[in-house]
């Protein structure tokens, strides 16, 4: 075993840990608990679609629902699994960096940036940390790019047909990826193709089943939802997203670099990492000309334009041989600054508050619901607390869900929303409730109501 891979190895055991770390000690994505709840709905003994709104394909919420089986419904868990699956992604961008590169100072340099670009991008550290897919799916996208270029044997084939499969069986917008991959193994291994084919027929067993059971649901959930139903924030709201992804310094470095690999180095692991990037650029850009599109969704771009921001530095690094180390430790060093970034991506997209606080609400309705009651919150607080939330609400993009129907009609016991919801005022809230609190989040106030008049 060679030097750098031992020292991949040694470093992305490190990384793991301190994955770990911040999953359980800062992440949290107030978004991350529709697939929590979809988790802890299945484990309740219902499906997704035919029993309650998903707009997303299942395998990532059939995965999170046996592992709270297994090891309990808490948040935790479901951070504890992503940080690790993100660590893999690391690691394996690092060995299909390494493997570019013949000279072992190249070797370990590239392998190193690639860990470092990856592990340490602002969007990677805020939501692919949480109970959000993007974790998952950044393994299942890098282990679908080493398996494919490491094909030396069918069984590698069939784990990159697998892991694939998997990404696309979790999240739609990964499928571009897979097209690629398709094509790619198609061209380079006819004979065997197949044996990708079966790897990814096998990811998509939920769906399919799913879909046989309930064929008009599933179709409602995964199409009629996004083509129909998906709010839309214009298309000046999807260009800002865009602009906080690539002209951040990061983004913008990641970008750069990622040109000047491909210009320079004439290889087709390199192409085919260009390749998956442009078809999922493309997807997205598709996406963002009918509906809105978030920056988070870019992350799904992070592990290929990280390879090849490697490839690029380490390349230019080679071409000034005097100067190579500092060229790496520069890119480094800025790409780091970048980090400052975080701040800004957090308060534009990720929420006010955390599961312990998530936990103090719920603890306070569960006090001023009778038995037998209902009380209306947003999602992570029925999955705090281990409660079912009452039907269409268990999603808050549910087209049908009737939450607005039933706070007019004044139907929960008690009631947590935002302070600033206009559904405060048309729906009389304050009226209906003798009984009030205001609990400040980070300078965002939710209220409590209680005690039905």
């Amino acid at each position: 075993m060679d030097r750098a891979r031992i020292t991949i190895k040694v470093a992305g055991l490190a990384l793991a840990a301190g994955l770990l770390i911040v999953s359980q000690v800062n992440a949290y994505i107030g978004d991350e608990s529709l697939h929590l709840v979809a988790a802890q709905l299945i484990n309740a003994g219902k499906r997704p679609y035919a029993d309650f709104f998903y707009h997303h394909t299942p395998l990532f919420i059939y995965l999170l629902a046996n592992l709270m089986r297994l090891l309990g419904e808490n948040w935790r868990v479901a951070h504890a699994f992503s940080a690790t699956a993100l660590a893999g992604a690391i690691i394996l961008a690092c060995l299909y960096v390494r493997d570019l590169f013949v000279r072992e100072g190249s070797r370990l340099a590239a392998a190193a940036l690639a860990g470092l670009l990856l592990g340490t991008n602002c969007y990677v550290l805020i939501f692919a940390t949480t109970g959000l897919p993007y974790g998952f799916l950044l393994f299942c996208l890098t282990a679908a790019l080493y398996f494919t270029n490491t094909a030396g044997s069918t069984y590698r084939l069939f784990f990159a047909g697998l892991c694939a499969g998997a990404a696309v069986s979790s999240y739609l917008l990964t499928l571009p990826a897979l097209v690629v991959l398709v094509i790619w193994v198609l061209r380079r291994d006819r004979a065997r193709v197949l044996v990708f084919a079966v790897g990814v027929l096998i990811a998509f067993g939920p769906l399919l089943v799913l879909f046989i059971e309930s064929p008009r649901q599933v179709a409602q959930g995964l199409f009629q939802y996004h083509l129909v139903n998906r709010p839309d924030l214009g298309w000046r709201y999807s260009l800002g997203e865009l602009a906080a992804w690539f002209l951040s310094l990061q983004g913008a470095m990641l970008t750069v670099l990622s040109v000047v690999a491909l210009y320079f180095r004439d290889d087709a692991k390199v192409r085919l990492c260009g390749w998956i990037a442009l078809a999922l650029s493309i997807g997205l850009a598709g996406v963002a000309s009918v509906k809105t599109i978030d920056a988070m969704y870019l992350l799904l771009l992070t592990p290929f334009v990280t390879i090849l921001a490697a490839v690029g530095t380490v390349e230019i690094a080679q071409r000034t041989s005097r100067h190579a180390k500092r060229v790496v430790a520069l890119a480094a060093l800025m790409y780091l600054i970048g980090l400052y970034g975080i701040k800004d991506a957090w308060r534009w997209r990720a929420t006010y508050t955390d599961y312990r606080v998530v936990e103090a609400i719920g603890n306070d309705l569960r006090t001023y619901t009778p038995d037998g009651g209902e009380f209306y919150a947003f999602e992570a607080v029925y999955f705090a607390v281990q409660r079912v939330p009452p039907p269409t609400l268990e999603n808050r993009f549910n087209p049908l869900s009737q939450a607005d129907e039933r706070l007019k009609e004044g139907r929960f016991d008690a009631v947590c929303i935002g302070s600033t919801d206009p559904r405060v005022e048309r729906n009389a809230l304050f009226r209906r409730y003798s009984q009030s609190k205001e609990v400040n989040l980070s300078g965002y106030t939710w209220l409590i109501l209680w005690d039905r008049k």
